[in-house]
């Protein structure tokens, strides 16, 4: 065999195992801090004022003092704020309860939440078994990607107890997820989360990126660019960007998040995109760059030979109804009859560019 076709063949095989897509550069690499190194779900209580913090967080983002209990261990408290975030389910009267951020008066030196700075809390939207289930999907759309690559954020699933501080009461016990910071996520890999405007398609790490268009058409995911965000924010929109220099040198790997408006978790506050024409939150559409057209055929086979472990993951999820599980193996039975087959792959994938 010459040195050319040695060399196809390498890059044809590492192609189909993903691992010549890896952003990993391993000696600067970590492991995972402590809180995501288990999917256990984790008993805990919050204390603070949290009727207050709901009735206001329509208007304010303002943070409140908190305690932190893990109650499988009483030894381990922490002392941290924690305010209203997002803005969709936070603003628009939606939901009942806002999504939640907490931040660590000082980094845990041990205990499991060693090394936490800062930290986003997933929390259920109403106080029904719907509102339930759409947050375990929107987790478990975290741990699918997870199998595809390690370029992902890690998530950790707990139920929480939330004590109003002011009146010494439990406002209840809800299921909720922690998601790994981005420069943790970054760090894993060698890699520094960073924070511009924009980018261009250009500019991105081009593997990653259609990886990630891949996965948005799975999940049925809409609404999000990899290379801009809404005016005054960071780029880029539901994905953040790494690169291997905090000077943000190209290539620039995509980081996905934030999955919860997707036909996969099909919410009842589902908004559609004013620039696809589609009638429901549903409809798949892919919507990645035609430039990287020849990679997602690569990415194809990736996923196919990952099908067996994305069932598994489904068939696992904790504490989901057997009707929004089986919604949810029906939605992936939809993508693999389209990847699975040449004729629709083509229609409606590669010819569906942009």
């Amino acid at each position: 065999m010459t040195g050319r076709a040695f060399i196809i063949t390498l890059v044809f095989v590492t192609l189909l195992t993903g691992g010549y897509f890896s952003p990993a550069h391993g000696q600067n690499s970590v492991s995972a801090k402590p809180l995501f190194q288990s999917d256990e779900i984790l008993e805990i209580q919050i204390e603070t004022p949290i009727n207050t913090l709901v009735k206001k967080r329509k208007y304010s983002t303002d943070p409140f003092t908190a305690t932190l209990r893990n109650l499988s261990n009483a030894d381990e408290t922490y002392d941290l704020t924690i305010a209203a975030r997002g803005k969709s389910r936070r603003t628009r009267g939606i939901c009942d309860f806002p999504p939640l951020r907490l931040r660590f008066e000082r980094r845990p030196e041990e205990g499991l939440f060693q090394g936490q700075k800062s930290l986003k809390l997933v929390t259920h939207c109403k106080a029904n078994s719907k509102s339930q289930d759409q947050l375990i999907l929107e987790y478990g759309a975290y741990k699918i990607y997870n199998l595809l690559t390690e370029n992902s954020h890690k998530v950790r699933m707990a139920r929480i107890d939330y004590l109003d501080s002011d009146k010494g009461e439990s406002l209840g016990t809800f299921l909720g997820f922690f998601i790994e910071d981005a420069d943790d996520t970054a760090a894993r890999q060698g890699l520094f989360e960073i924070d511009i405007l924009k980018t261009s398609h250009s500019k991105l790490h081009p593997e990653t990126a259609a990886r990630a268009e891949l996965f948005y058409y799975m999940i049925g995911n809409l609404d999000f660019s990899l290379v801009k965000a809404p005016a005054g924010s960071d780029c880029c929109h539901n994905s953040k960007l790494l690169s291997r220099d905090q000077s943000g040198t190209p290539p620039l790997y995509a980081l996905p998040y934030d999955f919860d408006n997707t036909g996969w978790v099909d919410p009842s506050y589902a908004l559609l995109p004013g620039n696809v024409d589609v009638r429901n939150i549903r409809e798949r559409v892919f919507r990645g760059q035609c430039e990287r057209i020849d990679i997602v055929k690569s990415h194809r086979r990736e996923f196919q030979a990952k099908k067996s472990a994305i069932y598994s993951e489904i068939d696992g999820l904790p504490l989901i109804s057997e009707k929004a599980q089986s919604k949810a193996l029906n939605y992936m039975d939809q993508f693999f009859a389209i990847i699975d087959d040449d004729k629709k792959f083509d229609r409606e994938i590669i010819r569906a560019c942009l």
